[in-house]
C-alpha cells in the first residue's frame, strides 16, 4: 500500500475505533514553533494543514472559524480538544459534536485529526482518553511514512547543479521474477501483519486504560477525581476488549497455518466424518453468534441430501473451512438474510483418457436429474458442499484473485470490514489437502456460492 493510502487507513481506523461519523487526516502545521521540520521538508513553504485523507466532507469544515479555532486549541495545548455543542453541518447532515487531536512527535507536530459526529457531546472522557492513547502510535507511524516520502522526493531536478562532487550510485542488484515476486509477497505480508496487529492492540489497550482510570478514579474516593462508571458501560469495554482479543486469536491461527503451509508441516487427521451433524453445530453456532450481535438479520439454513455417507476428511479442518465460508457470506451480506449450507453426494464421471471430473451437469441442469443412471459410466463418489449467500457479490476481475494470499473483496460498502486477506487461501489450502477442489460463483449485487468438494468414506 503507498504511503497516501496508509494515510486514509488511518483515519478510517479512528473513525471505527471511537465508532463516529466521520475522521480526517490533516498533515500540517500553522505554528511555526511547533511545526515538525520534516513538513518543511515535505511541504516547503507551507504553513497551514494541506492533504486530507479520510472524510473529504470533514476537510470543508476548517472553513468555519469556530473549527479552526479549537484545531488552534489542540495545536497549542498538545492535548485532545473538543465540543459537544457546535451547530455545523456537512451536505445538509448536522453536526453537533467536534474533537480535534494534535499528531505530535518529539520534534514537533505533524498533523492533526479531525472527528465529527451527529450526536450531542459523542467525545466525552472515555472517547477522549481513547483517542490520547491511539494518536501517539498514529504520530509515529506518520512520521515514518513522511521521513520516507521525503527522501523519495529530494531528487535533483533536471538542470540542477550539484554543489560538490558527484555522489557514487550503487547499482541494485538484478532479481529474477520468482525473487521479485517472494520480496513483493515477503512486504505485503509484514504491511499486513503490523496492520491487523495495530488496530486491535490499540483498542485493547485504549480500553484496558479506561477501566484502569475509572478503577482508579473510584479508589481515590475523591470527589475531584470521580468518574461516573455504569455496569452497562464497563460492560461494554469488556465486550470490545474481548471481541478485539478473538480477532488476535483468528489472526495468529491464520498465520500459524500459513507457515505450516509453506513449510509443508500441515498435519491432517483423516477419519469418518458425519457431514449432517457437524454442518448442524457449525450453523447453531453461527447464528447464535449473529443473533447476539444482530437478532433477525440473518438466518443459517442447512439443505442436507437425505442419506448422506460420512466423507473422508480433517474433521476439525472441515469445521474451520466452513466456518469461514460462513464467516464471509455475514461479512458481506450487509443487508442481512438467508444464508444457505447445501450437502449432497455424486458421482464422478469417468473421461475417456482415465481421469475423472465432477458431474456438474447432474446439479445444475433438471434434465441431467432425470437421465437413468445406468447410462452415466460412473466413478467415484465425491461430496459438494456449498455456502451461499445474497450478499453485495463481487465483480468477475477480483474473482479469479480471491483464492490467493493477501487477496479481499474490494467494494465501497467493506471498506470498514478488518481482514487480512488470508481466509480463502488458507481455506483453498485446507481444502486442496483433503482431496478436494474449490470454486466460486458469484455475481454483483446478487450474492455468491463457495462449492468445495470432500472425498467420501
Amino acid at each position: 500500500m503507498s504511503a497516501e493510502g496508509d494515510f486514509h487507513e488511518l483515519a478510517h481506523h479512528v473513525r471505527d475505533l471511537l465508532e463516529c461519523g466521520a475522521a480526517c487526516l490533516f498533515l500540517g502545521c500553522p505554528e511555526a514553533e511547533l511545526r515538525h521540520p520534516l513538513l518543511d521538508m515535505f511541504l516547503p513553504g507551507i504553513e497551514s494543514y494541506v492533504g486530507f485523507y479520510g472524510s473529504v466532507e470533514v476537510a470543508a469544515l476548517l472553513k468555519n472559524e469556530c473549527v479552526r479555532a479549537l484545531c488552534d486549541s489542540a495545536v497549542q495545548s498538545g492535548e485532545v480538544c473538543s465540543r459537544g455543542d457546535v451547530p455545523l453541518s456537512i451536505d445538509d447532515r448536522p453536526v453537533q459534536s467536534i474533537a480535534a487531536a494534535p499528531l505530535e512527535r518529539p520534534a514537533g507536530i505533524l498533523g492533526i485529526f479531525l472527528l465529527t459526529d451527529a450526536r450531542a457531546h459523542a467525545f466525552g472522557a472515555g472517547e477522549q482518553r481513547l483517542l490520547e492513547s491511539y494518536r501517539g502510535m498514529v504520530a509515529q507511524s506518520l512520521e515514518k511514512d513522511i521521513r520516507i516520502l521525503s527522501k523519495a522526493s529530494s531528487v535533483l531536478l533536471p538542470g540542477a547543479s550539484h554543489n560538490g562532487p558527484v555522489p557514487s550510485i550503487m547499482l541494485p542488484v538484478q532479481l529474477t521474477p520468482r525473487q521479485q515476486e517472494l520480496d513483493r509477497l515477503k512486504s505485503e505480508f509484514i504491511s499486513m501483519v503490523s496492520h491487523e496487529l495495530r488496530t486491535p492492540l490499540t483498542a485493547i489497550k485504549g480500553y484496558a486504560g479506561l477501566l484502569q482510570a475509572y478503577s482508579v478514579a473510584e479508589e481515590t474516593h475523591s470527589p475531584k477525581n470521580k468518574v461516573a462508571m455504569t455496569q452497562a458501560l464497563q460492560q461494554q469495554y469488556l465486550d470490545i476488549i474481548m471481541e478485539q482479543t478473538n480477532h488476535l486469536e483468528v489472526l495468529a491461527s491464520d498465520l500459524l497455518d500459513i507457515s505450516r503451509i509453506h513449510a509443508d508441516r500441515l498435519v491432517l487427521r483423516f477419519v469418518q466424518v458425519n457431514i449432517e451433524q457437524l454442518c448442524q453445530q457449525v450453523a447453531e453456532l453461527m447464528q447464535h453468534r449473529v443473533d447476539q450481535e444482530q437478532p433477525g438479520r440473518y438466518y443459517i439454513r442447512c439443505m442436507l441430501e437425505p442419506g448422506l455417507p460420512p466423507a473422508w476428511a480433517d474433521a476439525d479442518r472441515v469445521q474451520q473451512v466452513l466456518t469461514n465460508l460462513l464467516e464471509n457470506a455475514i461479512k458481506y451480506s450487509l443487508a442481512g438474510g438467508l444464508i444457505e449450507i447445501q450437502v449432497y453426494v455424486r458421482h464422478s464421471v469417468q473421461a475417456q483418457n482415465g481421469s475423472s471430473h465432477p458431474l456438474k451437469e447432474a446439479i445444475q441442469d433438471e434434465e441431467t436429474e432425470d437421465r437413468p443412471e445406468a447410462t452415466l459410466p460412473h466413478g467415484p463418489q465425491i461430496m459438494y458442499v456449498i455456502v451461499r449467500d445474497q450478499g453485495i457479490g463481487i465483480s468477475p476481475d477480483q474473482q479469479a484473485r480471491l483464492f490467493q494470499p493477501f487477496s479481499r473483496v474490494e467494494h465501497p460498502a467493506t471498506s470498514h470490514i478488518p481482514g487480512a486477506g488470508l481466509g480463502l487461501y488458507i481455506t483453498r489450502k485446507l481444502v486442496e489437502a483433503m482431496g478436494g477442489t474449490i470454486t466460486l460463483q458469484s455475481d454483483e449485487e446478487e450474492g455468491t456460492s463457495v462449492t468445495f468438494t470432500l472425498p467420501v468414506a
